[in-house]
């Protein structure tokens, strides 16, 4: 059952969240922390995650999955990709894209949703993770970013009051379900995630390196442990990357 702390401000929902287990270590799965105003929303690696006041979801959600699976590091980040995408396909009618390696992009130009995951291990265990969402809903202004950002209401959403509670429910839901099918097939899951990958199998795209070269290539898919494949259209090698090693140009 979830567990919800709704907060009417606060620095981060994940920092939140990570420091509410740290003193109640024995905190149970499914507790949920969102957030009327997250003041120092965080991405991967640093980045901050612009919501204003009230109307936007932003989520922390704490899972304790069963030590026994088999896991890889990126197989959270699957999940809960796909979950948005489930959730903003029942509600939107423009194709929704999941970008390597932690947004959703709306008819892959538009930034809609970020999730910023963070796992802890023991050994070879997974011990908990804390998923952090944050999805746009209502909010109509941004600032300057590229891909540009857009909310659900500028998608065609329309919401009623209770929008809040409805999308924070609908989000748990399908994440849990999304993790009941990582443990039956995380093979066929991880093939569905491709399916929605944005530049998949797309030859002639353009990247650049963290060095500041660019190049030409095909997206040929993310492996377990996250990293990125590229073919490299001069030369015909495939090239690996983690996160913040390429952009998408």
């Amino acid at each position: 059952m979830m567990r919800h702390l709704h907060l009417e401000s606060v620095h981060s929902t994940n920092s939140y969240l990570l420091d509410w287990l740290r003193k109640d270590p024995d905190l149970p799965s499914l507790t949920v922390v969102t957030a009327y105003d997250q003041t120092a929303g965080r991405g991967q690696k640093g980045n901050h995650w612009e919501a204003a006041a009230g109307e936007n979801i932003t989520l922390s959600l704490l899972l304790r999955p069963d030590r026994e699976l088999a896991l890889a590091p990126f197989d959270l980040n699957v999940v809960t990709s796909l979950a948005l995408a489930d959730l903003l396909e029942e509600y939107l009618t423009n194709q929704v894209e999941i970008k390597w390696p932690n947004d959703l992009l709306v008819e892959g130009k538009r930034k809609i949703a970020g999730i910023l995951t963070e796992n802890a291990w023991l050994g070879n265990s997974w011990d908990y993770s804390i998923i952090g969402v944050g999805l746009n809903v209502c909010q109509k202004s941004f600032g300057s970013y590229a891909p540009p950002a857009t909310s659900m209401v500028l998608e065609g959403y329309q919401p009623d009051q209770n929008w809040h509670d409805v999308l924070v429910r609908e989000t748990i839901e399908r994440i849990e379900e999304r993790l009941a099918g990582l443990a039956d097939d995380s093979a066929s899951l991880r093939e569905e995630y491709h399916s929605h990958l944005f530049r998949y199998r797309q030859p002639g795209c353009s990247y650049r390196t963290a060095e500041g070269t660019t190049f030409r290539g095909m997206l040929l898919g993310v492996h377990p442990n996250g990293l990125l494949d590229i073919e490299d259209e001069a030369s015909g090698e495939v090239r690996s990357f983690a996160f913040k090693e390429v952009q998408f140009w």
